[in-house]
């Protein structure tokens, strides 16, 4: 063979990766994002190959999903924060119309409306090219709701989460800096992908059986087999129906009459039987802010997806075991990527001042003593509030609201905001197929909610009023799939070789390692409904809880991924129990 002819050949393609595979953005709204990698350095959102000038900042530049964004050094992420900040209180939102005024802040005067910032924190598994994109093509939808939109971008790939396990993470540390800790790295590789390999082998049958189960669940010809005690299925269907009874006051039905008889149905209840339960103030399951929609499939549509499943039976017993090894050293970087957003390995440096450099500014002036979020969110606290950084309390004078947003992983960075912001003025508290634990969950939002609703009304969590209260209180909203289709969804509407289940569903079965039933993740309703007795009385007026329905006819979030791409989680009244969300979802294609 000529490999000279070969070479000529073969040149292209670097060539064609680097520029051919890239987009460019017309518009990246700097603005409106924080960009974080997996070190917990902030990064430059504006392009990472063919920037205008090889070393300027910013790089205005095209984006490749091959290639990593430049890390901003303190002085550029301090102008890029300050540039945001002074943008929020003084300056425009993307894409909007400001009726003469000069700023968002102005209009919202204007208009005498409270402004309104929406923080959304996407999840697990996204490039860090498809958080740009989402944010150059949402963020005009979002400022057309009438907020201020923040993207909080962080690297959750799983190529760049497993890549980071096989060679630089070894127990908790980076092995990218040093000769000897690099050489390790690199020589241990091999050993990492054997391991997992192996893991594969030796955990075949406990992943083939969490599969087979979870796929029982799903066939109404196996519930009878399962009973409360052994299904998580059965007991949240008991805890649901239990809980709907509950909502019967004076004879009036629930908001959810349709699930009720749903359930009903299922566990061979009569009606006489949700009377015997008892409408009791504190029963541990009254009071409970809840809209459930249904299971709307038909026969057909059951009895094909059945078909799918034993065509494609072996593949998933293959595939099982692969995604268990992978999977679950890639979701442990995840959550290795979450912390450094916040404590990142290189601040013991910075505190200590091993360097002895002495020009080192403050921890307030430098994002590298605590991480890329703290320091933003800090700056944001005090400008908000109006305050210095350390003094605590926040008096909040332009009547700020904010909305945190956390789709899937992003719920456990939102916990981290609650816990170590607790002065910034949060008004919503929104989860989307939530991935964090419920323990997490509990012991951040409990005591939160405690602290910021005491003597307040929950009907301020009204999300038609736009007034502008002295104080308001926190509200959370959780939405959640239907459990049908969370366990049975598949990875594309043509093909199914994988296991069935969310995202949600493998980690609960294989992928991460909960010792009890609140180390599960929060955003699987089975998961959800039969812990959330744990929810103090006095908080569950600010709680609501929304399931959609499933079904081909039913035009609602069926997969973990719909609510950041066919649902407008933007638009607070698609998390009303009154509003007919399905002018909320977009069935072909995505927003």
């Amino acid at each position: 063979m000529d490999w000279k002819f070969v070479r000529y050949w073969l040149l292209p393609i670097p060539l064609f990766l680097y520029a051919g595979c890239s987009t460019y953005y017309e518009t990246v709204p700097t603005n409106h994002i924080i960009m974080v990698n997996t070190e917990g350095h902030s990064v430059d959102p504006t392009g990472n190959i063919l920037c205008k000038e090889a070393t300027a900042w910013p790089c205005n530049g095209k984006h490749n999903t091959l290639f990593e964004y430049r890390a901003l050094n303190n002085f550029q992420y301090h102008r890029y924060v300050e540039a945001l900040l002074d943008n929020i209180q003084n300056g425009k939102t993307c894409g909007t119309s400001f009726d003469g005024a000069r700023s968002y802040l102005e209009k919202m005067e204007n208009i005498r409306r409270p402004p309104k910032l929406f923080v959304f924190i996407h999840g697990g598994l996204n490039r860090q090219t498809e958080t740009i994109e989402r944010a150059a093509k949402l963020c005009e939808r979002i400022a057309d709701a009438g907020y201020y939109p923040l993207f909080l971008n962080w690297q959750s790939a799983f190529s760049t989460s497993y890549l980071n396990h096989l060679f630089w993470i070894r127990q908790g540390e980076d092995w990218r800096e040093g000769m000897l800790s690099t050489a390790g790295g690199i020589l241990t590789a091999p050993a990492q992908l054997f391991g997992d390999a192996a893991r594969a082998i030796m955990r075949g049958a406990v992943v083939t059986f969490f599969q087979i189960r979870n796929d029982a669940e799903t066939v109404p010809l196996f519930r009878p087999m399962l009973s409360p005690g052994s299904s998580d299925l059965a007991l949240a269907q008991e805890t649901a129906y239990t809980a709907l009874c509950q909502q019967l006051p004076s004879g009036q039905p629930p908001t959810s009459i349709d699930a009720l008889e749903e359930y009903a149905r299922i566990l061979n209840r009569r009606d006489e039987d949700c009377i015997t339960h008892g409408i009791e103030a504190n029963h541990e399951l009254a009071q409970f802010q809840l809209t459930l929609g249904v299971d709307k499939r038909g026969a057909l549509e059951k009895n094909l997806a059945f078909t799918k499943y034993i065509f494609t039976l072996p593949t998933k017993l293959v595939t099982a075991s692969t995604i268990d090894a992978a999977g679950t050293n890639a979701w442990s970087i995840m959550l290795r990527s979450v912390s450094q957003l916040f404590h990142y390995d290189a601040e013991q440096r910075i505190h200590n001042n091993l360097e002895h450099t002495h020009s080192i500014k403050p921890a307030s002036q430098s994002y590298t003593s605590h991480g890329a979020l703290p320091f933003f969110f800090k700056k944001l606290e005090a400008k908000l509030c109006n305050k210095p950084p350390e003094e605590k309390g926040c008096d909040n004078p332009n009547k700020w609201e904010i909305t945190l947003a956390a789709h899937s992983t992003g719920a456990i960075i939102a916990h981290h905001i609650l816990r170590e912001f607790e002065d910034l003025p949060i008004k919503n508290i929104l989860y989307m197929g939530a991935a964090s634990s419920i323990r997490d969950y509990q012991e951040t939002v409990f005591p939160y909610l405690t602290k910021r609703n005491k003597n307040l009304a929950s009907d301020q969590c009204n999300q038609g009023q736009e007034l502008l209260a002295v104080q308001i209180p926190t509200c959370v909203y959780h939405l959640m799939l239907h459990e049908a289709a969370e366990s049975g969804e598949w990875i594309s509407d043509v093909i199914d070789p994988l296991p069935r289940g969310s995202l949600l569903i493998w980690l609960d079965n294989f992928l991460s390692h909960p010792l009890s039933k609140e180390d599960r993740t929060l955003g699987r309703f089975t998961n959800f409904i039969t812990t959330m007795h744990h929810t103090p009385l006095e908080l569950r007026p600010f709680i609501h809880i929304r399931k959609f329905g499933v079904g081909e006819e039913v035009h609602e979030p069926k997969k973990h991924g719909d609510f950041s791409q066919k649902f407008k989680f933007w638009e607070s009244k698609c998390w009303d129990k009154e509003f007919d969300v399905t002018k909320c979802y977009k069935n072909h294609g995505h927003y």
